[in-house]
Order: C-alpha cells, then structure tokens, then sequence
C-alpha cells in the first residue's frame, strides 16, 4: 500500500513539474487557446510577389505559392485560394487548378469536389519570404545531385554522412529490439558468408588455381601414394598443409597470406625460381610441422592405431621407440613424402 502512495505522489510530482515548464515554453499563440482567434498581429512579411511559378525542389514537394495571400479567409466558411485554383474557376482566371489528388478520400476514393482533408491549402503550400535562410543547411536539389559529377560526390558524402550518424549512434535511429534482432541476423551472414569464404580457400582447386603451385608441386604429389593407391584414399594440398582445428586453421591461413605478397611480386613465377627457393620453402614447412608435432600428419595416422607387425623393421623400431617417447616427430624421418626434395647436403640427421 505505501508502495502505492509513494508512486501516486512521485506522478503527480512530476505532472506539477511539467506543468511549470509548459508554462515558460514561448509559443507563436504566445499563449492563446487554440479554439480561440488570436489578436496578436502577424509578424510582418516581405512574401514574395512575382506571381511566377518556383522550382520544386524534389518530385512530390508541394508547390509554393508565388504571391501574397494577405487577408485571405480559410476557414470552415470559405477558403480564398478556391476563388482562383477551383475546376469551376480556372477556365476564367487562368490559373494553375488544384492536384487530382485533392478530389481523393482516405480511401482513394475520386469525389466530385475538393476532400475535406485537403481544404486548407496552407496545411502545405505556403508563401516564400525574399531573405537569407534563418537556419544554415547543405541541401542539394535532386536533378542537380543526379545530373552532374560533382553532385554526385556531394550525394556520396551525404548519404556518408548519414550512415555515419546512424552508425555511430544506431540507438537513436532504431529500438532495442531493432537492433538486437538486427544484429544477430547480421552475425548469422556474416558467419555463414566468412565460413563459406574460408573453406573455398580450403580446397586443393584454390591451391592450384595459381601456376606456380599447379606446375611445380602439384605434378610432384600426382605419382606418390598420397594422390592414387588402391584404397582411393586421397590427401589433398590442405589436408597436409592446413590444421582442421579451427582456431589452429585461421593462425594457419594468417600465416599463409604472405604467400600473396610472393604472388603479387613473382617470387617463384617461374620454374627456375621456384628450384632456387625450393629449400628455403621446404625448410619453412618442415619448421612448422616439427613445432606442432606433425599435427596434419597426426589427422590421418594415428599413432594409438598403427600396428607394428604390419609394418617393416625399421619402421617398426623407430615408430615403437623414438616416435612412442616423443624424440622424433613424422616429418623428421618423412621429408620429401608428397614432393620432390631439394638438395640435402648440409641438413642435420639427412644422409
């Protein structure tokens, strides 16, 4: 109950307050009711008289009026504009007649005079004054943005503009809901779409879609085991050379993109230069896969599956000692599995 009581004083706080302001709040009624004929006299106007017809500045503005219309009675009683822009009447005065648009209902609906709803012209055609705008804007006339180049770079930075302010402060444009909703159908495409780009890099077309890789190591893999045996069991380029974990896959790709530097600038555009850093390549990926302890290798070979009695002695003695404990690691013994080796004078543990 107190609850109660203490809300019922807090609103009727706040309508007293509310109140005060709306009573020091300047109106151009300056406080007349508005069922109520004011007495003020209208501030005094230099409106424009040339009684010539002014440009629109977009498609659907209303057109302004181009004389006075000093004294003329619009109300409920008579309306002055219709002595003149009337059907009845424009035969005889010449001017222009009222839109077909104001014959219409709510409904669309053609009526045989003007709707009561657009009566009072001065609802949306008014007068124009011959002075300096009280406000500074930067508006562009449509014909003229579309129209000329220079326009259209004003058009470019205005709608810039503006979607940086929506951008930068979406909460006043748009509700909480909005924007939520909004923002998880947003994540939803921008994961499929980002997902969708990283596994097309992932496919062994993307790898070979460039000659240096088709020409050089892909013709090296096509006769090895790894590319046709009798299981039909296939490893292409990025099973061995990307991580399917995820996380090991993106640092993988991040890794990669130094790759299209060397692609812009040629560094292996040709065969010759391609065996010049044949090494130095390959020493780079035995790198990696020493660090992460052959982790592509490890995706189809499974060290807790492999069968000693099946395989040959000396395969057998190195997997169940230096591999079990940890010493050696796959591509320690396994260079040069899927591609040619360069020269391996001067590499440690190579004879």
């Amino acid at each position: 109950m107190l609850n109660n009581f203490s809300r019922i004083g807090i609103l009727l706080v706040l309508l007293l307050g509310l109140h005060v302001l709306a009573d020091g709040v300047a109106s151009l009624r300056e406080g007349v009711a508005l069922d109520t004929e004011s007495d003020i006299p209208a501030p005094l106007q230099n409106a424009m008289n040339s009684d010539k017809k002014a440009g629109r500045a977009y498609p659907m503005q209303p057109p302004v009026i181009p004389h006075h219309i000093d004294n003329y009675q619009i109300d409920k009683n008579a309306n002055k504009c219709l002595s003149c822009h009337a059907r009845s009447r424009v035969a005889e005065t010449q001017a222009p007649m009222i839109s077909v648009t104001h014959f219409m209902d709510r409904d669309g609906n053609f009526l045989a005079d003007v709707s009561p709803r657009r009566y009072f012209c001065t609802q949306c055609h008014v007068t124009q004054v011959d002075r300096a705008p009280i406000v500074r804007n930067d508006f562009i006339d449509m014909y003229d943005m579309l129209n000329t180049t220079e326009k259209r770079g004003a058009l470019m930075i205005a709608m810039l503009r503006t979607a940086w302010k929506i951008f930068r402060r979406p909460s006043v444009h748009f509700s909480l809901g909005f924007l939520t909703l909004g923002g998880f159908i947003a994540g939803i495409i921008f994961w499929g779409g980002f997902n969708t780009a990283l596994e097309v890099t992932n496919t062994e077309t993307f790898c070979i879609s460039c000659h240096e890789m088709e020409n050089n190591v892909y013709q090296e893999l096509k006769p090895t085991i790894h590319f046709s045996n009798r299981s039909g069991v296939r490893a292409t380029c990025p099973d061995c050379h990307v991580p399917h974990k995820w996380t090991d896959k993106i640092a993988r790709k991040m890794q990669a993109s130094k790759e299209v530097w060397g692609k812009m600038f040629g560094t292996i555009n040709t065969r010759e230069k391609f065996l010049d850093k044949r090494l130095e390549l390959a020493q780079h990926e035995w790198a990696r896969l020493k660090a992460n302890d052959s982790l592509e290798c490890r995706n189809c070979h499974n060290f807790e599956y492999m069968d000693f009695t099946r395989q040959s002695a000396r395969a057998s003695v190195q997997h169940s000692t230096a591999l079990a404990n940890g010493e050696k690691t796959c591509i320690d013994c396994h260079k040069g599995i899927a591609h040619h080796l360069p020269d391996m004078r001067g590499i440690e543990g190579w004879q």
